[in-house]
């Protein structure tokens, strides 16, 4: 099961290299812009000592380590649970053949980028910052605003948190909706019943969703006792990853190729190479299962007089330490 839930965005990817001309510079190639980030010196020191320790490739034609965020973007609903969803921070270690996948909420509050103070004030939740940096960032079109936006919250986590993403991969709400109908739905089986009230009513059971009753499932906020249930979405959005996988991985979906083809380029934001979509191909193969999967807990956050989940920084960098294989 949980080398099916390596990544929907990986996945998608690896469709990528059979709508392309197979010429070299094409492979090697960024899909979309790379990211600029400001890296404290004494961080970027401690990357370039992790990059000279690996000289050879060890696993899967590649050595190191490559550090990627990853998220869903959700369409607007209600203020407060619009923007970046599903965020995920992975950690593809090449030289030990591992790959760890830390699960961070969506609506965690943070110090604001100054750019976007003016906006939101000097704190705010992370999908909220995607939101303004979507918003008020220059340029046209959508995939050009979506890779400045991320950009922008990678920037949060290095600033806040310290860690440094390489690669970005950003998947859009709407080509999602598509993408799921192109597979004919997928299919879920449910132990309890879900009420999302505008979201929809998920019954107990197995049954089959169409992509816009998907997107609406992953983004339901279930209340619980101590307030938003942030951590049980989590699994349902690991549900519904798992069972994309199964449906792209039904040979009665393979005459649909093409289309998938189509859908998943526009449905991903992302500055991979096609070579090095193909090296993570390959070492979702060799994890074979092993992959580990962190996720923050309530033991890790603390809700304020006004409803902000606010990170405890001591216990989020012990995270991030085992994140990093520490």
């Amino acid at each position: 099961m949980k080398k099916k839930i390596i990544l929907i965005s990986l996945v998608l990817i690896f469709l990528i290299p059979t709508g392309v001309i197979y010429a070299r510079h094409l492979l090697e190639k960024p899909l979309d812009p790379p990211m600029k980030l400001n890296v404290p010196s004494d961080l970027q020191a401690d990357l370039s000592a992790d990059e000279l320790s690996s000289q050879n490739a060890k696993f899967c034609g590649n050595s190191g380590k490559m550090r990627i965020i990853q998220m869903g973007i959700a369409s607007p609903l209600e203020e407060g649970h619009e923007g970046a969803d599903a965020i995920r921070l992975v950690m593809v270690d090449f030289d030990e053949g591992q790959t760890r996948i830390l699960a961070i909420p969506a609506d965690l509050w943070v110090n604001t980028p100054d750019d976007l103070v003016e906006y939101l004030g000097d704190t705010a939740p992370l999908n909220q910052i995607y939101l303004a940096a979507y918003q008020n960032s220059p340029g046209n079109p959508d995939q050009v605003l979506t890779q400045k936006a991320t950009e922008i919250l990678a920037q949060t986590f290095v600033d806040e948190f310290e860690f440094v993403p390489d690669k970005y991969i950003t998947i859009k709400g709407g080509a999602f909706i598509d993408l799921i109908d192109t597979l004919g739905g997928i299919t879920i089986t449910l132990e309890n019943a879900y009420d999302g009230g505008p979201l929809g009513y998920f019954p107990a059971g197995e049954q089959t969703l169409n992509g816009e009753e998907t997107l609406d499932f992953v983004r339901i906020l279930l209340q619980g006792s101590s307030g938003p249930d942030y951590f049980e979405r989590f699994e349902r959005q690991n549900m519904v990853i798992s069972s994309i996988m199964n449906a792209l991985l039904d040979p009665t979906n393979w005459s649909n190729a093409p289309e998938l083809v189509k859908e998943a380029r526009k449905m991903v934001v992302t500055d991979l190479s096609v070579d090095q979509a193909n090296d993570l191909s390959c070492m979702v193969e060799e994890v074979d299962g092993n992959a580990e999967f962190l996720a923050v807990d309530s033991t890790m956050v603390t809700i304020d007089e006004e409803g902000h989940m606010l990170p405890d920084m001591e216990k989020f960098a012990e995270l991030f330490s085992l994140l990093e294989g520490e």
